[in-house]
């Protein structure tokens, strides 16, 4: 599951997004966009590549950070798994909406894992509706 953090660093004088994607470290980002912030940022925060860590070490220096919920919309799965051309939207919604939010995010989360490994192993990729219902995205 991906999540992100938002902390102002004081060090840095910008505020810096951490994002985690399985509790590994995915994405850093600056509030300034200079290069000289951004690898400041990468050297110091880079450490923390297990999100574990990150959160103790921001617990013990008492680090103040904001978790920045994410909110996935279907539109937003639909666009993303980009089925348009097939019927099947309204099956889909159903399947959609009979998941837990953390489903969701995890579903919306795994599609380019999932495209990847179609085109890898040259299959038909599912319907929406149908890589919903059979929960592709749990390992």
């Amino acid at each position: 599951m991906r999540r992100k953090y938002l902390l102002q660093s004081e060090a840095l004088g910008c505020y810096i997004t951490i994002e985690y994607a399985d509790g590994m470290l995915c994405g850093l980002e600056a509030e300034l966009p200079s290069f000289n912030t951004v690898q400041k940022g990468a050297s110091k925060y880079g450490l923390y590549f297990n999100e574990a860590v990150f959160l103790e070490e921001a617990k013990k220096n008492k680090v103040a950070i904001t978790e920045i919920k994410r909110d996935i919309t279907f539109d937003l799965f639909w666009d993303k798994y980009n089925d348009k051309a097939r019927s099947g939207k309204q099956e889909a919604v159903q399947v959609w909406n009979k998941l837990t939010q953390k489903e969701q995010l995890e579903a919306f989360d795994f599609i380019t894992t999932y495209f990847n490994t179609v085109k890898l192993n040259n299959v038909a990729k599912l319907y929406a509706a149908s890589y919903l219902n059979k929960k592709r995205w749990i390992k």
